[in-house]
């Protein structure tokens, strides 16, 4: 159902119009980079999370939101972006709801990798949202 979907740290700038409308046609939503820092990213989730009456939550995190210097192991790295914190206070909400069924980490390149700092934000998002199972 594309009411219940959600993208999360997009910069409008990096994404077709095209891609923005449809996405906006079929009812999903979409949070502006902007939007999420002038709130803060926890808190945006979180709200998402708490005005939802799914059953289970899908909780898919794309690391090219990541900025470039936290993540430049991705297919598209950028200058802006969501901070590593950011993306693991996503990662911390997503632990504290009992409704998480799935956690997917995806762009994550580790031959672009320096220093395998983008693992080791792969790892840490899994960590955390594995903390509510400790």
């Amino acid at each position: 159902m594309p009411s219940m979907f959600h993208e999360v740290g997009i910069n409008s700038y990096a994404n077709s119009p095209k891609y923005l409308k449809y996405v906006q046609d079929v009812g999903a939503h979409i949070h502006y980079l902007g939007d999420l820092r002038a709130v803060g990213a926890g808190s945006v989730v979180r709200s998402i999370v708490s005005n939802s009456h799914a059953d289970g939550i899908f909780f898919g995190f794309d690391l090219d939101v990541v900025r470039a210097v936290e993540a430049p192991g991705v297919s598209d790295p950028s200058p802006m972006g969501l901070t590593a914190r950011e993306v693991c206070e996503i990662a911390d909400v997503s632990a504290s709801d009992p409704r998480t069924r799935i956690i997917e980490i995806t762009e994550v390149n580790p031959d672009y990798d320096r220093d395998g700092v983008t693992s080791k934000l792969a790892a840490n998002i899994i960590v955390r949202a594995l903390a509510r199972e400790m």
